[in-house]
């Protein structure tokens, strides 16, 4: 999808809300949102950013905030007494791993080389 896209409007792209609302595990599914954007640079489409949502657990997100029922989803990089969750010490080491990468390498967008 993110091809057609690209084709069409011939813009750059933002990975961006990459968190799920399922129940799988964050770690993995970060890591697998990170290949999804290496695979778009090599495909050759412009990333201008990644990011994930959010930055801290969500009150009531499982009721789409339908219902105040304050229940806590813990789907943040943070808890919500601000402790690091795994999947924020993940995106810490994707940020330390990859930081100096270049996600428009070669590109005259915004004038970056």
């Amino acid at each position: 999808m993110t091809r057609e896209y690209y084709d069409r409007y011939r813009k750059p792209m933002m990975h961006t809300e990459t968190n799920t609302r399922g129940k799988c595990d964050a770690v993995p599914w970060l890591w697998k949102q990170w290949q999804s954007l290496l695979r778009m640079r090599s495909e050759g489409i412009p990333v201008l950013g990644f990011t994930w949502y959010s930055l801290t657990d969500q009150v009531d997100w499982d009721t789409d905030l339908r219902e105040a029922n304050g229940t806590v989803n813990p789907l943040g990089l943070y808890d919500m007494d601000r402790r690091l969750r795994p999947v924020g010490e993940a995106y810490r080491a994707l940020i330390q791993e990859f930081g100096t990468l270049t996600l428009l390498p070669h590109s005259d967008y915004l004038g970056l080389r």
